[in-house]
């Protein structure tokens, strides 16, 4: 688990980073158990073939920020499989009975890739109460979604995002 308050990476660049022992694994940030560290991701530059991942299992609160970054999500991977695409920029997927302070999505550029957000279906997390989940004045490419089924290209929006 996280034992920090907070952690913030302000104008880093991230280029096509491939786990060569298991591709499947190449994701340019994978943050897990945060417990209630609250994530900021801005100004950076992502080149990748999978999605910066947040809150994955334990989160408690945290919230997210997610603003002004660059998804170029044209790299290839050897592990993808027909029909299962995971060049989605953003994956949020707490499991169990984690939770989400406020959300923050905004001002991000998303090319060459499937959606800017992916969820699972159902989503396996919930909002704090009073919490916010906010998506607003995103790029997207062409035939880039806004939030899709993890591992698909169909549309999905939970239904609290706003």
């Amino acid at each position: 688990g996280f034992l920090a308050d907070s952690l913030t990476l302000d104008g880093c660049t991230f280029s096509a980073y491939t786990n060569k022992v298991a591709p499947n694994d190449s994701n340019p940030l994978w943050f897990c158990n945060t417990g209630s560290c609250n994530i900021t991701v801005k100004n950076c530059s992502f080149t990748a073939s999978r999605p910066i991942k947040l809150a994955e299992q334990s989160a408690y609160g945290t919230k997210l920020t997610v603003i002004n970054n660059a998804f170029d999500m044209s790299v290839y991977n050897s592990a993808n499989k027909e029909g299962e695409p995971k060049n989605d920029a953003i994956m949020l997927c707490a499991i169990g009975s984690g939770t989400l302070g406020d959300v923050v999505i905004s001002g991000n550029k998303v090319e060459n890739g499937t959606a800017l957000m992916a969820f699972y279906k159902p989503v396996e997390f919930t909002m704090a109460e009073g919490a916010s989940f906010t998506v607003s004045n995103n790029t997207l490419g062409t035939g880039v979604k806004t939030s899709v089924v993890w591992k698909s290209n169909t549309e999905f929006t939970p239904d609290f995002v706003k």
